[in-house]
């Protein structure tokens, strides 16, 4: 089953009590590349799927990703550790440490420095089963919006 869903940025924030509650589940995945140094602009599609485990959420999306340079399946995982059931602290595989996400006001921004490069993030809520993820990444040798879209799947 596929789920289309259109994110419209005008649209009313849904504020999420339970973030881990809330994210468990497979959902729907797209996501634009825009890289303004490059020009090599490109798509992934895919899913998103969120495991309980009994210390957080094991995040693991698979798809395929399309560039002009590139086209193939793509896989990327993190773990969602939570202090309580509304506020994650986003780790990346290896452990380190990524972004706090808190949902509780349908949005929520995050910064994360990578060497050179600065990655700013916005999350939003759009309902009970939509939200999105926007990161700008910049740096001497980056220059790139990635725009993620979830929408949850129903099977």
């Amino acid at each position: 089953m596929t789920i289309h869903v259109a994110i419209h940025h005008k649209s009313a924030l849904f504020p999420v009590a339970d973030l881990r509650s809330y994210l468990i589940g497979t959902w729907e995945l797209h996501r634009t590349i825009d890289d303004r140094l490059s020009g090599e602009d490109g798509t992934f599609n895919g899913q998103a799927i969120f495991d309980a485990l009994p210390t957080g959420l094991r995040y693991a999306e698979q798809g395929v990703l399309s560039l002009p340079s590139y086209k193939g399946d793509a896989v990327r995982g993190y773990f969602y550790a939570f202090s309580n059931p509304a506020i994650a602290e986003v780790r990346f595989e290896n452990g380190g440490f990524f972004h706090d996400l808190d949902l509780r006001a349908g949005r929520w921004t995050a910064t994360h420095p990578c060497g050179e490069d600065l990655y700013e993030g916005s999350f939003s809520c759009q309902g009970p089963d939509q939200w999105q993820a926007v990161w700008h990444v910049t740096g001497p040798r980056k220059d790139l919006r990635l725009e993620s879209v979830y929408g949850r799947r129903g099977d």
